[in-house]
């Protein structure tokens, strides 16, 4: 899923809540989340602070070198840095650079990055509409015989190719999947999910599997956080926002983001033990979903999250 704007996730959190509290409908909750964006504060420009920090090494500048720019981010960039000092030893006709993110700059698009620097990490997979501005990394895969393609799975890589053009390489994998309770389905009469179930098959069960009352309440699904909130909006295709980096601009009440809500929306209030977003706001009330999972009153967990990698 691409990038969603934090500031963006934190109004539609807000409309969210303003609906499961019953205070706004979603069209009034959305419309709300757009107008508070229009006015939203600008942040003032960090105070200026000199730290003293270590001599950089000094860059020499030398005619027939091939400088390659490398824009630090991921992992252990001291460790990166010693890497790249030891092959520049090692490699006197080639130069790697190492840049640091400007964190004041605000939000750089992909062209942006792509501009400036020759590798660069980036959250997500790469637009579509910018996938033109990233060269292709096969040839010199091809070129390299110590490389081991095949430490990487196919599926992962699948984002980042076109035809046999590859555009990237992943660090590390961030994995959806949703936990369910066989207990519960038997209980229910429900056979057991499988690979053939769609999103709207999860949100379906969920509301059979939901039952009783009190105590001995069973519930059909749980998860109120602002990652099962996003989950909701990738699973329907809505995009919040229009653009990207500095750009971007909000697109809170399209069609597609609405229903998105209001489906996330109806299935907490009709088969959730969830009555708000967990995580978001100040509360002295605990989740005690989990709780009843374990005890066999939930059938689904919604959106357990797992990383697989780092590749490198």
């Amino acid at each position: 899923m691409s990038d969603i704007n934090i500031s963006a996730v934190v109004l539609l959190n807000e409309a969210v809540r303003s609906v499961l509290d019953g205070t706004q409908s979603a069209e009034q909750a959305v419309e709300h989340a757009q107008e508070q964006w229009a006015i939203r504060p600008v942040q003032p420009a960090p105070e200026q602070v000199t730290i003293a920090v270590a001599a950089p090494t000094p860059e020499v500048q030398h005619e027939g070198i091939t400088t390659i720019r490398y824009l630090n981010g991921i992992g252990d960039m001291d460790a990166v840095r010693r890497l790249a000092q030891t092959f520049n030893e090692t490699h006197p006709d080639i130069r790697v650079e190492i840049k640091d993110q400007d964190v004041n700059g605000g939000p750089q698009t992909l062209r942006d990055r792509a501009a400036t620097m020759d590798c660069f990490p980036l959250f997500g997979t790469p637009p579509t509409e910018d996938a033109d501005v990233l060269l292709d990394l096969q040839p010199l895969i091809d070129a390299d015989p110590t490389f081991e393609l095949g430490d990487y799975p196919a599926p992962v890589l699948a984002p980042y190719r076109e035809g046999n053009t590859l555009r990237g390489l992943p660090n590390s994998v961030f994995l959806r999947f949703i936990a369910y309770n066989p207990a519960a389905f038997d209980q229910a009469g429900i056979a057991h999910p499988d690979t053939s179930w769609t999103f709207p098959d999860v949100l379906d069960t969920a509301r059979r599997l939901t039952s009783g009352s009190g105590d001995t309440r069973h519930y059909g699904i749980t998860g109120a956080t602002p990652d099962d909130i996003a989950l909701f909006l990738d699973r329907y295709g809505a995009r919040v926002e229009q653009g990207s980096g500095s750009s971007a601009r909000p697109n809170f009440t399209d069609p597609t983001v609405r229903a998105a809500l209001e489906s996330y929306i109806t299935t907490l209030q009709t088969a959730s033990p969830n009555a708000r977003v967990q995580g978001y706001a100040r509360t002295t009330q605990s989740d005690d979903s989990f709780t009843l999972f374990v005890k066999g009153r939930v059938g689904n967990v919604l959106h357990v999250r797992t990383r697989y990698g780092p590749f490198t």
